[in-house]
């Protein structure tokens, strides 16, 4: 069971001291046990300072026309000294939203008890009713700051440019329920479009000063701006529809298209509540930036937690293999299908007569991290070797005399897509000269064998092998070896001349 709050420590809770001092007289009457003039005390506390939010609320340049016009009656029925609560009431649940329509229906309930208490009508109220009435009235209107409007709207966006603003202490998500829960709920479309209009005047004035470095207070603010956003749409699915309604707006502007990849990257759920044609110019922006890393990590988290449809997933698909993106862009987006593409798409370089695209081919492999080596698969790491072989590049001519070096690894699944995929790998038109030496120059004459095992496999065929495998064998290959190619070839003569 709670424990019964303590009137007095209610009391603290009042930051306004006319409303405190006003509820301090129902708390004296409670105690005095004069209940039914502690809760006409109790109402008349609560409604001044509701009556009173609402005019600093209109004050601050919040409310539409009807709440101005309906506020006035009120305020003109508080002057004449006639009844004004249940306007009051009524116009903050609508349409003010000062109040939810929950809280409206208590305190219309309330309002009848207080008719009761203030009339005559044979009412007793006992300690429960008038305890019940105070906690109410001080929770519902006393307790809560006061909600402010436009101004303190604008306020605001000011103050989430400074670099104090997100402390590292408070998690944004903190920081912005508490800044929200000062402003009136009719602000919060003004308040995303003025941190619209604030990013946009940052964009206008580096037009100006494209060539000189971006000045610290200008990141931060540009960064505080767009996390401030994001957190406003985390907060409540109500907020992120809105947060996402007013924010395509920068997709819509070229000099802004570009701040809505900071903003998904942090909050990619906010990508599933825009609508198609905005989800579509997004995908514009994405494809174009996948040079930068923050655009690439966007368009795999999207993809990822499956926010993507099917037909969105083909569309960026296409359009990417179509882009100029190196292989180590292509391969830091969690994207298999641009993966393999690029990736065979560099391979095949590595083995082309142009000596330049060779080399480049060869250095985009060589440069890669082991993570994105990783994403090679078994036949395409056999393929490089293969490739590696008949390509005309000084760098495939290295790896001929050298060895493949930091990429030895692949010598691994070489063997085993030979045991696999001998069609595949006999598919390939490579000098299998180059393949041999490379093997000896990588340290690994076992995969000699293997190959000459290859040479006889069945779907070898008539494959003509240059005169020079059997003379690098003998060369630098130790005796089982030259007497096993040695066993090759006699082998191939008698079947050729079974043949004829």
């Amino acid at each position: 069971m709670g424990r019964l709050r303590d009137l007095e420590e209610l009391l603290l809770s009042i930051e306004d001291e006319n409303s405190r001092d006003y509820m301090a007289e129902a708390v004296s009457c409670y105690h005095a046990e004069a209940y039914r003039a502690a809760i006409v005390t109790a109402f008349g506390a609560a409604m001044d300072h509701l009556r009173r939010r609402v005019s600093e609320l209109l004050s601050s340049g919040t409310g539409n026309k009807d709440l101005q016009l309906r506020f006035e009656a009120v305020e003109k029925a508080f002057e004449d000294q006639r009844a004004f609560e249940r306007d009051l009431v009524d116009l903050c649940e609508k349409p003010g939203n000062v109040l939810t329509p929950s809280e409206a229906k208590q305190l219309r309930a309330l309002l009848e008890t207080r008719h009761l208490a203030a009339h005559p009508s044979g009412f007793q109220p006992n300690a429960e009713t008038a305890r019940s009435c105070i906690v109410t009235l001080i929770d519902l209107i006393l307790a809560r700051p006061l909600q402010l409007g436009i101004t303190e709207a604008k306020a605001l966006v000011d103050r989430v440019q400074l670099a104090t603003f997100f402390p590292e202490s408070h998690t944004h998500q903190s920081i912005i329920k508490a800044e929200l829960s000062r402003l009136y709920q009719g602000t919060y479309p003004a308040l995303i479009l003025s941190v619209i209009e604030q990013l946009r005047a940052l964009s206008e004035a580096r037009k100006d000063a494209t060539l000189s470095p971006r000045k610290p207070a200008e990141r931060v603010a540009r960064k505080n701006m767009i996390a401030f956003l994001g957190g406003l749409a985390d907060q409540s699915i109500e907020l992120k529809k809105l947060v996402a309604r007013y924010t395509k707006r920068l997709v819509e502007s070229d000099l802004l298209s570009g701040e809505v990849i900071p903003l998904l990257e942090n909050n990619p759920d906010l990508y599933g509540a825009f609508d198609e044609l905005t989800r579509g110019r997004v995908l514009v922006v994405l494809r174009s930036s996948v040079n930068e890393g923050s655009a690439r990590r966007t368009l795999s988290v999207l993809r990822k937690k499956g926010l993507l449809t099917a037909d969105e997933v083909t569309l960026v698909s296409s359009s990417l293999e179509l882009l100029s993106i190196s292989l180590s862009v292509a391969l830091e987006l969690d994207w298999p299908e641009l993966h393999r593409a690029r990736i065979q798409a560099t391979l095949k370089d590595v083995g082309s007569w142009w000596r330049l695209d060779s080399a480049r081919a060869i250095a985009d492999i060589q440069a890669l991290s082991s993570e994105k080596i990783a994403k090679f698969t078994e036949r395409e790491r056999a393929h490089f070797i293969l490739e590696a072989g008949r390509g005309a590049s000084i760098e495939a001519s290295e790896l001929v005399s050298q060895g493949l070096g930091i990429l030895k690894d692949f010598l691994e699944d070489f063997e085993k897509h030979i045991i696999s995929s001998p069609v595949d790998v006999l598919s390939v038109q490579t000098n299998w000269a180059s393949v041999v030496k490379i093997l000896f120059a990588s340290g690994r004459p076992d995969l000699v064998h293997a190959c000459l095992g290859l040479w006889e496999h069945p779907v070898a065929g008539d494959l003509v092998l240059p005169k020079d495998v059997f003379n690098i064998i003998e060369t630098k290959g130790d005796s089982t070896l030259q007497e096993a190619a040695l066993d090759f070839q006699k082998r191939r003569t008698q079947d050729s001349t079974s043949d004829n």
